[in-house]
């Protein structure tokens, strides 16, 4: 007789110290959805409903997917004491090994260098001997280079170094302006007198011998060792290669003249400022007339494009130059400049300048907008407040706020983030937006900064941090009951990604393959074959933030249980079922920081049928309740306690008595050093089940990579679940 029923029956009933199904006589099928997936969640006692901060979330709880790491996070902190930051940059402080690194900012505010390091301020931060004025600041990775009036100094973790002098005469001569550092690392300076670069041994120095049009040099920006770009008192200049260049070289199209050319490379309608570039033009080319032969090259200085004072530079991964200044934005792709924050406006009828901002304005025009308008315009116009604008004329009005003062840029691969001072904004591949998150949207954007994946935005009173969400794929494959069927295996599989503005989605796949197993004829011990049963089940998960510190998660599973290839005796069933499956989760963060508490119901749906609906099973739905609380919190130790407890919903509607006695009571502990080294140690104490065992665990992380070690030690004589080591693998990416 097969005796499929009657296998299964066993094999299911000896895994439920792994299950924690409510009971060891619990009337649910398909068991195997109740094994602990991922070694790391095993060795804390299999108490992970309120950690879930992995891919195996996918499996205890989804609204993991909802949280940091797996989901971006936004945290804000205000400088100490009222403090008001004017510039700042984040520096690496520890990097830890599961890939991950914690950062310090240091800023400049009113004149003193503040610091924030492990969720604290410090507004008393020591100088380097005899500074008195900080010029400027930037940072590359752990080091933060500091120009001072006593020179460059560089910060590592052993304090303040001094840079050697780029002259014998020593600091005393040299004014730094602005500071920017390449991979070397190259420590490229803005000085009064020319560029200079350092990379360790010597110095290097640029001045108007190098092709700068004026040896005092405001800014500077660089790729690399050959590509950069630089601000000088009279106008920008390019490096490429050995030697900077002021001017680019344009080619004159069919038809061309000297003022089309202008109008096309500064990228303008206003006829007045076509004309006066193509005089500075002509001039520059040693040209007198207007017209061009087709092929012509001409040099046009970059200058001309500016209407104010440059900010600062950047960029992008596609080469494009993109400029800040005290009017607007602009950045030029390698043949002609664009300007945002600016519409064309041409004057239909004479009129004063003043009467265009007030109509321009229209119900918001008051006599204080409108004079700051008519300001505004005029300078950014190259006019005069009380001109009368003539027919036909081309101005340009201000129109959003990468028009106005830009403090700070970021190039990160297509996207730029703009510091206005109107407020953040971000361009992504031709398209705009405003980072509304914090009041990001209307702050004075001092500085933007990208430290590793998180990106930091800084207003005066204000630091704002936005980690990105990571992608992980964890494994896991364990010997299953080696001591009783030695080809019994189990495994589990789940990838997770983060979806910026979406959430985060997954998918897990399980399966518990229970060996091979004897056929016998009904009525006899003969063995006629052999059949491998298994379950199997593949879900789809999504998880999101509701709130600052609410989470939610659903988990759609199929389940695919294959007891038998054939029925049995006078069974019409084939032995094999499916079944659909729903999970749902909470994370909740409470006001105590360092508090979680979570909630899942699993395995919600209907019965799993493999002959017919009066003998199915249902699913093993359970409630899990826990929390978890991170009792010490460092860049080098984390200590994390883990509570849980786990009720079967299957049996319930027993008396009180009985439905405490099967609750099932999960202890955890997880302790990392630097994010390298993991030890976990847990306890499951099921009454009802006769289970009262302890775990232990261990994990190893190293750039993303970890691998997580469990154990279930044998603490008594016919403990079924013991002896049996668990490894999974995760890669964060």
């Amino acid at each position: 007789m097969l005796r499929k029923r009657a296998i299964v029956t066993l094999c299911l009933s000896l895994i439920l110290g792994a299950t924690q199904s409510a009971s060891a006589v619990s009337g649910a099928g398909v068991l195997f959805l109740r094994i602990a997936a991922g070694a790391r969640a095993a060795g804390m006692g299999e108490a992970f409903v309120a950690v879930a901060d992995d891919a195996a979330a996918t499996h205890w709880n989804p609204a993991g997917l909802g949280q940091y790491p797996l989901y971006s996070r936004w945290l804000e902190f205000e400088p100490a004491d009222g403090r008001m930051i004017s510039q700042a940059v984040v520096v690496r402080s520890v990097s830890l090994g599961g890939g991950e690194a914690t950062y310090d900012v240091w800023a400049i505010s009113e004149g003193k260098l503040i610091r924030f390091s492990g969720g604290k301020w410090e507004t008393e931060v020591p100088l380097p001997p005899e500074v008195t004025e900080i010029y400027s600041l930037c940072a590359q990775d752990e080091n933060l280079w500091l120009a001072t009036d006593q020179g460059l100094f560089r910060n590592s973790l052993t304090g303040w170094k001094p840079v050697v002098a780029p002259t014998d005469d020593g600091w005393i001569v040299e004014k730094i302006n602005d500071i920017h550092v390449t991979a070397g690392p190259r420590v490229w300076l803005a000085t009064d007198d020319g560029v200079k670069v350092y990379n360790g041994r010597q110095w290097v120095r640029f001045g108007v011998e190098s092709g700068l049009p004026s040896p005092k040099v405001l800014r500077v920006y660089f790729v690399n060792l050959r590509q950069g770009w630089a601000v000088t008192a009279a106008g920008l200049a390019r490096l490429d290669g050995e030697i900077f260049d002021e001017a680019e070289q344009v080619t004159a199209l069919i038809g061309e003249t000297i003022p089309r050319l202008a109008a096309r490379f500064i990228g303008t309608k206003d006829e007045v400022r076509i004309a006066r570039a193509a005089e500075e033009i002509r001039q520059f080319n040693g040209l007198e007339g207007d017209e061009l032969a087709p092929g012509t090259i001409l040099r046009i200085p970059y200058r001309l494009a500016f209407e104010s004072e440059i900010t600062c530079l950047t960029v992008d991964v596609l080469g494009r130059l993109w400029v800040g200044t005290e009017q607007g934005l602009k950045s030029f792709g390698g043949k002609k400049w664009k300007s945002f924050g600016y519409r064309a406006h041409t004057v239909a009828e004479s009129m004063p300048l003043s009467a265009i901002a007030e109509m321009y304005l229209g119900p918001r025009s008051t006599q204080t907008r409108t004079e700051a308008f008519t300001n505004w315009t005029a300078r950014y116009n190259n006019l005069s407040p009380d001109e009368t604008i003539q027919t036909g004329r081309t101005i340009y009005l201000y129109s959003s706020p990468a028009g106005g003062p830009i403090r700070s840029l970021l190039a990160n691969g297509r996207k730029v983030y703009v510091g206005s001072k109107y407020g953040f904004l971000v361009y992504d591949d031709g398209r705009w937006g405003r980072v509304y998150q914090a009041g990001l949207d209307h702050v004075d954007g001092v500085a933007v900064a990208l430290a590793g994946r998180d990106l930091w935005f800084f207003a005066p009173g204000k630091v704002v941090s936005h980690a990105h969400g990571w992608s992980e794929v964890t494994f896991m494959l364990a010997k299953w009951l080696p001591n009783l069927a030695p080809d019994m295996y189990y495994g589990y599989f789940s990838l997770v990604t983060h979806m910026e503005g979406t959430g985060t989605i997954g998918a897990n796949v399980t399966i518990l393959s229970y060996g091979r197993v004897d056929r016998t004829e009904e009525g006899s011990p003969d063995v006629v074959g052999s059949f491998s049963p298994m379950d199997f089940s593949f879900g789809l998960s999504y998880g999101t933030r509701l709130t600052s510190n609410l989470a939610a998660g659903l988990t759609a599973k199929v389940i695919y249980s294959h007891l038998s290839d054939q029925g049995a005796g006078r069974e019409m069933g084939s032995g094999t079922a499916t079944a659909f499956g729903l999970d749902a989760g909470l994370l909740y963060r409470t006001p105590l920081s360092r508090l979680t508490l979570g909630a899942a119901l699993t395995n919600l749906g209907p019965d799993i049928t493999y002959i017919d609906a009066d003998q199915s099973d249902p699913l093993p739905r359970n409630l899990a309740l826990g929390l978890a609380y991170r009792l010490v919190d460092s860049p080098y130790n984390r200590l994390t306690l883990t509570g849980e407890i786990n009720k079967d919903l299957v049996d319930w509607g027993g008396d009180a008595s009985t439905e405490f006695k099967q609750v099932i009571y999960n202890l955890g502990i997880e302790y990392w050093y630097a994010g390298l080294v993991a030890l976990r140690a847990g306890y499951i104490y099921d009454e009802d089940g006769d289970i009262k065992t302890p775990t232990v665990g261990g994990g190893l992380s190293l750039k993303g990579v970890r691998i997580d070690l469990a154990y279930i030690p044998s603490v008594r004589e016919g403990q079924v679940m013991a002896d049996i080591p668990r490894g999974s693998l995760t890669v964060r990416f």
